[in-house]
């Protein structure tokens, strides 16, 4: 996942395009953040060959305030549909419903954990890659800046990385 792409020029991402392909695997998948960005806006990235996804940051306006019932169901079908319909062939949109850049889910949600598993079935459910930004597997709150970018709730327990062991199932 590469973050702030808009920030590098086009023949950088040729670049380093080519080299993933060459030196890496002739499939590895780049997945890329434009601020912004939806079909029309990633297009430049995806029509010059350069990302196979980027985010759709339209998508966490839209599904909180459908779940929240500002919305009718015909229109936020109709988004739905719209956003894979302009989407160039062989690339993808990634939904999320946080992320580092924008105040958290479960935090515009007032912390109803009901409409934040009803927001998670949508995104799940809908076209395109779901992302899951970290904590929002266990129900991290977060809020707006810096809060979204708080510590992963561990529990009581202190678990260092690598220290967990494996368990048989």
């Amino acid at each position: 996942c590469l973050d702030t792409v808009k920030h590098v020029d086009h023949p950088f991402w040729q670049e380093h395009r080519r080299r993933t392909r060459a030196e890496v695997r002739d499939d590895f998948f780049l997945l890329g953040e434009v601020w912004g960005g939806d079909a029309e806006v990633l297009d430049p990235w995806f029509a010059g060959d350069e990302l196979d996804a980027g985010f759709d940051f339209a998508f966490q306006g839209n599904v909180l305030a459908f779940v929240q019932g500002r919305g009718r169901a015909v229109a936020f079908d109709r988004y739905l549909k719209s956003r894979v319909a302009k989407l160039r062939p062989g690339h993808l949109l990634s939904h999320f419903l946080s992320s580092h850049d924008v105040p958290t889910a479960l935090y515009q949600l007032g912390g109803d954990r009901e409409l934040f598993r009803l927001a998670a079935v949508l995104q799940f459910t809908s076209a395109g890659i779901p992302m899951v930004y970290y904590g929002e597997e266990v129900g991290r709150r977060g809020g707006d800046w810096p809060d979204n970018r708080s510590d992963m709730p561990w529990g009581d327990r202190r678990i260092l990385p690598g220290a967990g062991q494996p368990r048989d199932e």
